[in-house]
């Protein structure tokens, strides 16, 4: 109440990692939310598994003011899910999105973790087909969230020997910067860029960031350009494109590592598109 009488304040997202996780308190949430003299509107975080099996409760959240939920579907590659032991499956996932759908929710915005242990270019294209089956548009999946190997996990003991890591500082273990690329994405073919506009690739995520560069979409399309030029018809992996940008990139401070993240970034942009080309031609 006070932050409305004082700062006008009515919408508020809760950032608990799981808001549904415990039914008894979400009830008594929703118990003091009744005796707010005014209708507030709200979001939260929810795991796949917890919609599921509180799906009970979402007509009473709706009722409550919950636009809906950010949830953490993760990734549509049952191999990639079982390698980073997430207990959801494919199929849950799409069960909670569409129980959102089905209840009215307005804002329902599926976290994925890109560049996670195992992941190919073909998992990105099950991501496309994914959305495209439970009728979210594919560009409103932000890319933003990376795979981050956190000291005294297992990912950070295996990341060593299935991929390239790129944490020097503690201040680089953040989740919208590329701290890691596994090595079955760099063997991943690149796709073919041959129908992507050329300002396409870098506006579709915050490549400073995500690069922890202050000229990152700047140092994007210089890749991306030289890219285009080289495999519109030469067949290659990701790693192959690595090394001609390497070899070849005429762009002042660039590093080998600024190089490896872009090619990739640029590898899982133009994969996400050339799979949804091909859904939209029936492919």
């Amino acid at each position: 109440i006070a932050l409305r009488e004082e700062k006008g304040v009515t919408n508020y997202h809760f950032y608990d990692d799981d808001f549904m996780i415990n039914p008894t308190k979400v009830h008594l949430l929703l118990e003091e939310l009744e005796k707010i003299p005014f209708q507030i509107e709200w979001t939260a975080l929810a795991t796949v598994q917890s919609i599921c099996r509180n799906s009970k409760l979402l007509p009473l959240l709706r009722k409550a003011g919950c636009r809906g939920f950010d949830i953490g579907i993760e990734s549509a590659d049952p191999e990639v899910l079982k390698v980073a032991a997430k207990r959801q499956q494919r199929t849950d996932s799409i069960k909670a999105l569409r129980l959102l759908k089905d209840h009215g929710f307005p804002y329902v915005e599926p976290l994925m973790m890109y560049f996670s242990e195992g992941e190919t270019l073909s998992s990105i294209a099950m991501e496309v087909k994914f959305f495209d089956e439970v009728g979210i548009p594919l560009f409103d999946i932000d890319l933003h969230q990376f795979a981050t190997p956190f000291p005294g996990t297992s990912f950070f003991q295996t990341s060593q020997q299935n991929g390239i890591t790129f944490m020097k500082n503690w201040s680089d273990y953040r989740t919208d910067r590329v701290n890691y690329i596994p090595q079955s994405f760099l063997n991943s073919n690149f796709p073919s860029l041959k129908n992507i506009a050329s300002n396409s690739i870098p506006t579709q995520l915050n490549w400073n960031g995500a690069l922890n560069r202050d000229d990152g979409n700047k140092f994007a399309t210089g890749v991306w350009e030289l890219l285009s030029d080289k495999l519109d018809s030469t067949k290659c992996t990701v790693a192959d494109a690595v090394d001609y940008c390497v070899d070849n990139l005429g762009i002042s401070g660039k590093t080998e590592e600024d190089v490896i993240k872009a090619v990739a970034l640029i590898a899982l942009v133009g994969g996400r598109d050339e799979a949804y080309r091909g859904i939209q031609h029936g492919k």
